[in-house]
This record gives structure tokens, sequence and C-alpha cells, in this order.
């Protein structure tokens, strides 16, 4: 490629089992941008049932990002978070390694749908382009409800397009620092991924530009105040062509249902939407979707053990080594002083005994420091017994070693 900063980079971030969407939104984007250069960066470790030389873009694999302690990195956090921490890193190699002063990033499950012409031209004119989840109110009892969306974060992460210069180096350098450690599904703690944390991008990158315009980031959470026709084979809201829908929380057993994620509307209100949503499943089929879903998810296992990493497992991690200087690399079961081994460690108590993982399931869920709140004295066999006779701990995901 010559002169790479003489075009955009436009990039998304997928798992193997997700290569289908990865597919059909650099397609859709292709059809529209000729010109543009298209990455994905693949959250995961290659795969034989791959040919990431036929994908219609340049796959970069997450670990030659150059992300700190990788491997450890890679532990803490399970595939959601794993996707969305690896975003600042994503946006970085595009401006370090390859040269890109301007970049638009999209989920995989997006579909273009016209030329975007207008967020390039917002582009040259401001730093960041942000679109938030609503830009009207919404009634407030149906799911998504507002409240959610503050927790979640007021813009949709979905998209978001930077320009790779000293007026953003700052800020992506901040936004790699903190999902380094804190990208996490904790909405309790005030936590979701990358996306709570873009909430700073306007107070900290001065002339970020909010894009309200409705025809961008058409999505479930907008849905009730935007109304898609088709025309000619072409998609607009109040005659433009729309930009880009985003099938956030798809089922494709049920399109009915729009999303898993709301409740507020479904296909029979909104029937003009049915040919949109049945040409999406179309192409995810044809792009091979029933091959890739299957892909078991490299970073969900220890090493040569086929040992799931248990959820409580990555938190634990989260809390006692997230630089790294104990276990640079968790996922290995047989280096000397493995994080295997230490989880597995039966601890002694004057009932009986349990083992790390056991107890850090127990710190993290209320509902069981409720039901056991002396879980290292009496309520240990009850406990023990819940987990392994009434099979709650497989139920978790505890794999049989972490029930013995």
């Amino acid at each position: 490629m010559s002169n790479p900063t003489s075009v955009f980079a436009a990039c998304s971030i997928a798992s193997n089992n997700y290569l289908a969407y990865a597919k059909v939104w650099a397609e859709s984007f292709r059809e529209h941008h000729p010109e543009a250069a298209l990455y994905v960066c693949i959250v995961d470790r290659p795969s034989a049932r791959v040919d990431y030389g036929e994908l219609p873009f340049t796959p970069i694999f997450a670990h030659e990002l150059g992300i700190p302690s990788f491997e450890n990195f890679a532990f803490r956090y399970d595939i959601l978070e794993l996707n969305t921490a690896v975003k600042p890193y994503l946006l970085g190699y595009l401006r370090d390694r390859l040269g890109f002063d301007r970049a638009l990033y999209f989920d995989p499950d997006i579909l273009v749908l016209s030329r975007l012409e207008g967020l390039l031209h917002e582009l040259d004119r401001h730093p960041v382009l942000l679109t938030p989840h609503i830009a009207e109110p919404l009634d407030n009892v149906d799911r998504p409800q507002e409240r959610l969306l503050r927790m979640a974060g007021i813009y949709n992460l979905g998209f978001v397009a930077m320009r790779l210069d000293a007026g953003t180096e700052r800020f992506l350098d901040w936004w790699q620092e903190r999902l380094h450690q804190h990208c996490l599904n904790d909405l309790h703690h005030g936590l979701f991924v990358d996306q709570s944390w873009m909430d700073f991008a306007p107070a900290f990158v001065e002339s970020t530009r909010i894009v309200r315009d409705p025809i961008y980031n058409i999505a479930y959470w907008n849905l009730p105040h935007r109304f898609l026709r088709q025309r000619n084979d072409r998609w607009e809201i109040e005659g433009r062509a729309a930009g880009f829908f985003h099938f956030s929380g798809l089922d494709l057993q049920d399109l009915t249902a729009i999303s898993r994620h709301q409740n507020r509307l479904d296909l029979s209100h909104r029937p003009e939407l049915l040919p949109l949503f049945e040409d999406y499943r179309r192409r995810l089929f044809a792009a091979g979707h029933q091959n890739y879903r299957s892909i078991p998810y490299a970073f969900a296992t220890f090493e040569d053990a086929q040992i799931a990493v248990p959820t409580a497992a990555r938190r634990m991690l989260q809390r006692l080594d997230p630089r790294a200087r104990r276990w640079p690399n968790p996922f290995d079961p047989h280096c000397s002083d493995s994080y295997l081994e230490y989880l597995l460690e039966p601890l002694s108590f004057g009932s009986g005994r349990l083992n790390r993982v056991a107890l850090s399931m127990w710190e993290e869920r209320d509902d069981l420091m409720r039901a056991f709140p002396k879980v290292c004295s009496n309520d240990l066999l009850r406990y023990a017994a819940w987990l392994t006779a009434a099979g709650e701990g497989a139920r978790a995901g505890l794999a049989p070693c972490f029930l013995a």
C-alpha cells in the first residue's frame, strides 16, 4: 500500500467464531468505499479451520498489537471484555505501525448501507466522533431504560472515529491504560467494558463531535425514534440514505425480537424492517456463519489442558496480579508456580477444605454470600454440597478438577 495516510483505515474486532459478521461488515463497507483499507483485529489464536488469506480484510491478531503482558491481559477478561479492551490498542497500531492518521471503528455486527461521506467530512473537522445511544427520551418503561444506558455509557462504542495525530495521542494512551486493567463488564460497580470510559472524551478532547444524525448507528436503542423505508433497493430515513445499521443482540433464530437486549419493539411493530433483517441473516450464512460459529475460543481454556477458565479465576487474577508480576502467562499449566496449580491448592479450615476458585466464586456473588455467610466455618460443607452434589458448580462453569 503506497502512502497509507492518503486514505483512512476502517477497522473492526472479532474472535474466530464471529468472522462471518466481520466479513459481512467488510464487504458492505468495501461496496461503498472501494478506496478504504480494511483491518480486523482477531481476538483469538489462529485456527486451522480459517483460511485467513481469503478474508476480505487484512487480519491482525491481538497478540501482534504490542499489548503489555498480553497473556495475562487476555486471561483476566472474558470474550466480550477482551474484544473491547483491545480497541484503543488497535487504533494505536494503525497509527504507529501502519502510518494511518484517520480511523473509523465499527463493531462487526454492523451493515453499511451507503457511503459515509458525512462522517469523513466531520472527521476532517473534529478529532473524535461519537454517536449517542439516544438523542431523544425513551418511555423509560420497557428495556432498555435510560438508566441502563447511562450506566452502560452515553455513547455507543459500536462506532467511533478518531484522528490519529498529536491531538488524540494523550487521550488514546489514557484509554489504553484504563482498559488494560479496568475493561470489565461490571455495571454494579459502574463499569461497562470500553464504553463507559468514553463518557470522558468530550471533556478530555476539545472539539469532540457528538454525531446525532439519525442515519448513523441505527440500532434497537434508537429505533423508537428512527423510521427506515426501503425505496428502489436503498434504505432511507426521512428521504436520506441510511448510513449503517447495528444489529446488536440479534438472534438469528428469532429475527422478530430485533435484539435480545430489548423488549420495546419487535418486527410485528415494524414490519418494514423485515427485509433488512432477512437480508442480513442471508449474508451471514453466505459468509460461512455455520462454520465459524462453532470454532472454540482459544482463550476460554488453559493451554494443552482443555480445562475451561472459570470467570472466578479471571476475577481473582484481576485482583491479585493485574500487572503480570507473578503470572505472566496464566494459561500455561506446566510452568513452575502455575496459576492453575495455585487455583487448585486446597485451603484447610476447621470444617473442611475449599480451593481458591470455589472461594473466589463465593466472593464474586452476593447471593452466595447471603446463602453461605460463614463459608469458611459452619457453612463450608453446605457450600461444598451445593457446588458438587447439587450440580451448581458445573452449571457455573467449574471444570471437574475444581470440584474434586
